[in-house]
């Protein structure tokens, strides 16, 4: 659930399921309440104020990342790192705001091989 701008909450739902967010893959919630721009290696990104989701992006086993917002009309960068992504492993990032700075949230999610190809 996030907040919305009467100070009441919505819900946001993600289908995780393996086919909807497959291994391998990336996918960026903006929780942040701010407009917020980054890269992915060299694709770049725009999520304009919650709730905005990216679909899901391919990866490699190493992924840089950088999430940064804009302050007094200057971009401020909240998140600047190199991700490892092991077998079987997909990330959710969820860049959110806490006091005056701009966090980002690293999720990984380890999905199960057993079963792979039935249904989910």
């Amino acid at each position: 659930m996030v907040p919305s701008d009467e100070g009441e909450f919505g819900l946001i739902a993600l289908d995780d399921g393996k086919a909807a967010f497959p291994v391998g893959h990336v996918r960026l919630l903006n929780l942040s309440g701010l407009a917020v721009r980054g890269a992915l290696d060299d694709a770049s990104f725009e999520l304009p104020v919650l709730p905005r989701i990216t679909a899901p992006q391919r990866i490699g086993s190493r992924v840089k990342v950088g999430v940064a917002f804009e302050r007094q009309s200057r971009p401020v960068v909240g998140f600047d790192q190199s991700l490892s992504v092991n077998d079987g492993e997909r990330l959710f990032l969820a860049p959110f705001r806490e006091g005056a700075d701009l966090r980002t949230r690293v999720v990984r999610d380890q999905v199960s091989m057993v079963g792979a190809g039935e249904g989910d």
